[in-house]
């Protein structure tokens, strides 16, 4: 018997606005006190949708990488930390209370292979920005900041080495929260394996990402080796499932999820306790609509789905 736990990313299309979590303002009109009222509306916010998560059993959440604006941009540098202590305390005592998983996911341009110092750099910040948020939350390492390896740059192995190298310059506190994705165009599940490997760092296998990129069918004994990269620190090792958009590009998600593609996925699972992000358009409404399906449609004997 194993459990599988379902959460959703960032935004809660029920509540709406009142719950929204990434308001932000441009850099030329940004004040330390602008910034300060946004951020402490965002907190707000994130812990009405982490207690609306509570009312409705969902125990895993991605936060979004916003909610905190401007946090390492160089022009801002403004002490979030000092001024928002109190309200980012509490809710990280309220995950704990509650055994919450929280992640972050920084965005397409935080990129640590890059062969420019300034997008280096800029992604440097911006890493430390998100581990920084989650130790101010008392968070342990299971609560993981997820990153793509990124770009190619005319030559992968030089790219793959340029990534370790980074990699190791980060803080130990940065590295400890990190977990690396496979992607849909430029690293497959090999190479992100094998990266992780040489890095002792915990891979997330991202399924439709993994259907993109890969013609062969995915394997319980594949999984066995992504699951292995994840240590007792590093909690239940997370996984990302959506379903292909039609009439799209290959990767786009679509706005919920086909529950007859998820049981089939279910059955090719090791027997061992994991996290799955759903990265469905739909977000809570899709867990919420796929959950419900599930519990009338299938009757496993062997995994609980939470």
């Amino acid at each position: 018997m194993f459990s599988v736990r379902l959460g959703y990313a960032c935004i809660n299309v029920t509540l709406g606005p009142r719950a929204r979590t990434s308001r932000t303002c441009r850099i030329s009109n940004a004040t330390p006190h602008r910034l300060e009222d946004l951020a402490r509306a965002n907190l707000v916010g994130l812990a009405e949708v982490l207690r609306w998560n509570m009312a409705h059993k969902i125990k895993v959440f991605r936060i979004s990488s916003g909610i905190i604006p401007l946090a390492s941009h160089p022009l801002a540098q403004w002490p979030w930390k000092e001024r928002l202590s109190r309200e980012i305390s509490s809710i990280g005592d309220y995950a704990k209370e509650h055994n919450l998983r929280l992640s972050m996911h920084p965005g397409q341009y935080t990129v640590l292979n890059s062969p420019k110092k300034e997008v280096l750099a800029a992604s440097k910040a911006e890493l430390s920005y998100h581990a920084e948020l989650l130790d101010e939350m008392g968070l342990s390492s299971q609560h993981k900041v997820i990153l793509h390896v990124g770009g190619v740059y005319g030559d992968r192995e030089t790219s793959l080495r340029r990534f370790q190298k980074n990699f190791r310059m980060l803080p130990r506190t940065v590295r400890n929260r990190l977990a690396i994705e496979n992607d849909e165009r430029s690293y497959d599940v090999d190479s992100v394996l094998n990266l992780c490997n040489s890095l002792d760092m915990p891979m997330v296998f991202d399924y439709l990402h993994y259907k993109a990129y890969n013609s062969s069918p995915l394997r319980a004994s594949f999984l066995d080796q992504v699951y292995s990269t994840w240590t007792a620190r590093d909690g239940r090792p997370e996984l990302h499932y959506s379903t292909q958009r039609r009439r799209a590009r290959k990767g786009a998600h679509a706005d919920t999820i086909d529950t007859r593609d998820f049981m089939r996925f279910l059955k090719i699972l090791p027997k061992h306790d994991i996290d799955v992000m759903l990265e469905a358009k739909a977000k809570d409404a899709a867990l919420i609509r796929l959950r419900n399906e599930l519990r009338s449609r299938w009757s496993p004997t062997d995994v609980i789905i939470e």
